[in-house]
């Protein structure tokens, strides 16, 4: 009788070491909702206290990886990367220290991977950052074989599956190399069923924003489902008095944006939360100076100049300065116009389609005809019918005198019947855009074909789908080419995964 009490004794004590290695405990959930609130300075005190308390628990080690990413992504300075990079390899072997019967030892050692895979992506350090990611993914994948009911887990691999399938064409012989398998509905019912867990179990609560955040980034980038976005729409409705994270701010104002609630989104940005003591997040000033843009904002130059002069990474100044720019010619100010598009030429980086767009735009010398720019402003905002009114009894012919502008209005109708649910017009209109486009450089065709695969999808009939998302692909447009052939490529996904 009594060895199996010693036996007993010795297993429970060895489970309670086992899981004290990771220490989820109240304090280091509180950081965990600072650090998500960009509350770095209030989150690393309550992460030194901890430290200080309980120096064996590893879970401090993750948090302090959380925030340096954070800080990477958001903020993309590349001193700070090259400082901070120095931090990955001394956190993984204190991590691999734990014992291998405890899930949150591969969950937190995929995730630093993670962590450091898309901050080395961004930061185009493309072969130590594919690495990392083939690592996190083959440590996740071996985390659900040994611990199959470990809920968190499904978070990064969701994440990592849908991405997965979204990879376009040229890219698949590297994903068959690497061994990778994914599909969206895969990874996005992976990472919803962890956003109702957290609803469910108070234990997980404390990840329920986290996995609210990727399901937004995924359903924005390439789930494409009305349905589905309008519904998570309604949850960000009946939470909006409670966010205070500004990372949530920007998901949520962009899955406003998307689903014609620009008002929406211009009062969320407007209004938000700047602690003085955050980390600064600056790209919600360019967001703001958008959503202004597309409502024909006679401030909306403003938080666009802010973004600007503030920020010190690398992405999104020369779209800035374009639509800041494009702010000066719609009030008929061409000088000005000509005067940011030299800023585009000469400051920030063409890593983004949208700066490369801009730069495109500001070599080109081709000044955009300001009928089809305030079109295309009001439409990207939702005012369907104002978008519509300044095109409906132009005979573009007569009116535009270049091939492009008479591109760009088939285009645009095509983009504003088919928003308006008006198909019979949206594919009379993509189909002209694509006869007349598809051998020229501008995005419209592409993405009239893109477009067209959305229509019939919805359809049902996916066939013609299918054909227009391969069609979307193969057009040989340099503008928005990664974005257009991701979306082509999810759509594809999502037909070969019914």
């Amino acid at each position: 009788m009594r060895k199996p009490l010693l036996i007993f004794c010795f297993l429970l004590l060895s489970n309670i070491k086992i899981f004290a290695e990771f220490d989820v405990n109240p304090n280091c959930i509180y950081a965990y909702e600072k650090i998500f609130n960009l509350e770095f300075i209030a989150a690393q005190k309550i992460i030194s206290l901890e430290e200080s308390k309980n120096p064996k628990n590893k879970f401090t080690v993750y948090l302090r990886d959380y925030i340096d990413f954070l800080s990477l992504v958001i903020g993309e300075n590349f001193q700070e990367y090259k400082t901070l990079k120095e931090k990955q390899s001394e956190r993984i072997e204190i991590i691999e220290e734990s014992s291998n019967n405890n899930p949150y030892k591969n969950y937190y050692l995929a995730n630093v991977y993670l962590h450091w895979g898309i901050s080395k992506l961004k930061f185009k350090d493309y072969f130590s950052g594919a690495y990392d990611i083939n690592k996190a993914y083959r440590i996740l994948q071996k985390n659900e074989k040994d611990f199959p009911a470990f809920t968190q887990n499904h978070i990064s691999l969701g994440f990592l599956h849908a991405i997965i399938g979204s990879i376009p064409n040229e890219y698949q012989w590297l994903i068959s190399i690497l061994g990778f398998k994914g599909s969206i509905k895969e990874g996005m019912g992976e990472v919803f069923s962890v956003f109702n867990q957290t609803m469910k179990e108070k234990k997980l609560s404390y990840i329920k924003n986290e996995s609210l955040f990727i399901l937004t980034f995924l359903e924005i980038n390439l789930q494409n489902k009305k349905s589905e976005a309008i519904q998570l729409l309604n949850y960000y409705k009946s939470i909006e008095k409670a966010i205070d994270s500004p990372i949530l701010t920007y998901a949520y104002s962009n899955l406003a944006m998307k689903n014609g609630e620009n008002n929406r989104a211009i009062n969320l940005l407007s209004n938000r939360k700047m602690e003085k003591n955050n980390f600064p997040f600056y790209y919600l000033d360019y967001l703001t100076g958008v959503a202004k843009l597309n409502h024909l904002d006679k401030d909306a130059y403003i938080p666009l100049f802010n973004f600007i002069s503030k920020f010190n990474g690398r992405n999104y100044i020369k779209s800035a300065f374009q639509k800041i720019g494009w702010f000066y010619l719609i009030n008929g100010n061409q000088q000005k116009y000509f005067e940011k598009m030299e800023m585009v030429k000469k400051y920030g980086f063409a890593d983004t389609d949208e700066d490369k767009q801009a730069l495109n735009e500001a070599k080109s010398k081709e000044i955009p005809d300001t009928l089809l720019l305030k079109s295309r402003l009001l439409f990207d905002g939702g005012y369907y019918i104002k978008s519509l009114s300044l095109l409906i009894n132009i005979k573009p012919n007569e009116y535009f005198k270049s091939i492009k502008n008479q591109l760009e209005y088939s285009y645009r109708l095509g983009r504003i019947y088919h928003e308006m649910d008006d198909f019979e017009k949206a594919i009379k209109y993509y189909e002209s855009t694509i006869k007349n486009g598809s051998e020229l450089s501008y995005y419209f065709a592409a993405n009239s074909a893109l477009q067209l695969g959305l229509i019939y999808e919805k359809k049902e009939n996916f066939v013609l789908a299918k054909s227009y998302f391969n069609k979307s692909m193969n057009i040989k447009n340099t503008e928005y080419k990664n974005s257009i052939s991701q979306k082509a490529k999810a759509g594809i996904n999502r037909i070969d995964n019914k």
